[in-house]
């Protein structure tokens, strides 16, 4: 969830300052999790290329999640069938195995065809979230690991003949002097598995080539959480060795902490599994709906749930956006739907509010004009409202460089505080002249508008009515 949200913000941030943004949706779609997969099919359907009419997953998520379940326990339990989901992995990702010259016995036909099948569940699933999430990811933005299959024999190439791979219990490495990592670390960077498996390393080397070369890419920021540390250390490092990136790429590891529980820990069901996004999303639109029942009863249904529904997203997002995203956070559904406080309904509302005073001023025919001249006094909390109006784009240039969301939901965070001062300091619509009620207006449709750009910034919709 925070990769998606996190990544969506800052793509959508850079387009706004004017930078031309390609998005790559880097998902694992071949890994040892699909050789367990396919290796259990395989074996319940005793190698029958019939599939749909054996087994019933097409499409269904729940149906590829249980046979995962039980592919998970037998290979950490059989060590033969461990052995043939390894081999299964190593035909799916090693182009010259399409001849299935590395184990005649593994069907290469049908595992081609598990292998597109799941690939398929699991994107559609994928899309389902991010048109709930409102992000701005498609099928074309897809580049998983499989999309670099053909490059990946080249990539160890052309480490090798760099000199760069060394050769350790069989597997080809790439190992670095103690000054190069950080508190000389001495792990290698494994790029070819003793059984011609290749890993993520391989793939991201390749991706980053591609990118670079391809795309003409000039900065590249990995949206990843920051236990992969050390691998994107040595990646970059490798990276620009092998001239896979240039010397003045900017390559960047965008880090992100932990969503914990309410008691401290690691967010995941009683029984230790992860919780799907999909749940909590349900859960907040639940929650959501039941707070705009108890403000709008005379709503209709539909309303109600429009609302709540944004709403639920927007708490969702806003809570994982307004953190420092390399601390650990609290998830707590209660206090993200809270009117009061740094949350996505406090905003909202202030909006809401702006729009009010809008409406009103056009239904009675009031001019919003910008009015600021030597000769009009002015209120300190006018002068302070919009001084901070004029930091905004102090702030996205800010982001620009430090790849931060939390500054922008701060900044909005304060602008909203800032105008409901000013709101209730301050007589708009019934100001004690003319110039001075064109200037309040004014002030508030300004900050209507900069509240507007920066939710959208952050990937929320604004509501008109809260």
């Amino acid at each position: 969830m925070l990769v998606t949200i996190i990544g969506d913000a800052l793509a959508r941030i850079f387009e706004y300052a004017g930078n031309k943004v390609i998005r790559q949706n880097h998902v694992g779609d071949w890994g040892t999790q699909f050789g367990m997969l396919v290796a259990y099919l395989l074996e319940i359907s005793n190698n029958n290329l019939e599939i749909n009419k054996q087994l019933d997953f097409e499409d269904k998520l729940s149906d590829l999640e249980s046979y995962y379940r039980q592919a998970k326990k037998k290979f950490d339990t059989d060590l033969e069938f461990a052995n043939k989901a390894r081999d299964v992995l190593v035909v799916l990702q090693s182009s010259k195995l399409l001849k299935n010259e590395y184990n005649k016995t593994l069907p290469f036909d049908l595992v081609k065809k598990y292998w597109t099948e799941f690939t398929k569940i699991s994107f559609k699933h994928c899309n389902e979230i991010y048109k709930k999430l409102g992000v701005k990811l498609t099928d074309a933005d897809v580049r998983g690991e499989s999309f670099y299959g053909d490059k990946l024999e080249s990539i160890v190439d052309r480490l090798q003949k760099l000199g760069l791979i060394v050769i350790s219990d069989g597997a080809k490495c790439i190992f670095f002097k103690n000054y190069e990592l950080a508190g000389g670390e001495e792990t290698p960077l494994i790029i070819e598995k003793k059984d011609g498996g290749y890993l993520y390393a391989t793939t991201d080397l390749a991706a980053i080539d591609y990118r670079v070369h391809e795309l003409g890419a000039n900065r590249l920021i990995y949206v990843v959480d920051a236990r992969q540390k050390l691998h994107f250390e040595q990646l970059f490092i490798i990276a620009k060795k092998a001239k896979f990136a240039n010397n003045d790429t900017k390559l960047e590891h965008i880090t992100f902490g932990t969503m914990m529980n309410e008691n401290g820990r690691p967010f995941k069901t009683r029984d230790g599994e992860t919780i799907k996004l999909a749940e909590l999303i349900n859960e907040a639109f639940f929650r959501a709906k039941a707070l705009v029942k108890e403000y709008h009863p005379d709503w209709d249904k539909d309303e109600q749930e429009k609302l709540a529904e944004k709403l639920a997203i927007a708490s969702i997002k806003y809570a994982d956006l307004s953190k420092n995203r390399n601390s650990d956070y609290i998830f707590s559904l209660d206090k993200m739907l809270a009117f009061e406080g740094n949350t996505a309904p406090y905003l909202l509302y202030a909006y809401t509010r702006i729009q009010s005073i809008l409406k009103k001023a056009k239904e009675n025919n009031l001019k919003i004009h910008e009015t600021l001249d030597k000769k009009n006094d002015i209120e300190i909390v006018e002068y302070k409202l919009l001084l901070h109006l004029t930091k905004f784009s102090e702030v996205i240039r800010l982001i620009i460089c430090e790849c931060y969301p939390h500054y922008l939901c701060q900044y909005l965070y304060n602008l909203s505080g800032i105008f409901m001062q000013f709101y209730e300091s301050c007589s708009i619509l019934k100001a004690e002249n003319k110039k001075l009620q064109q200037r309040r207006l004014w002030l508030s449709s300004k900050t209507a508008e900069i509240l507007k750009i920066g939710l959208d910034l952050l990937g929320i919709e604004v509501v008109e009515q809260m």
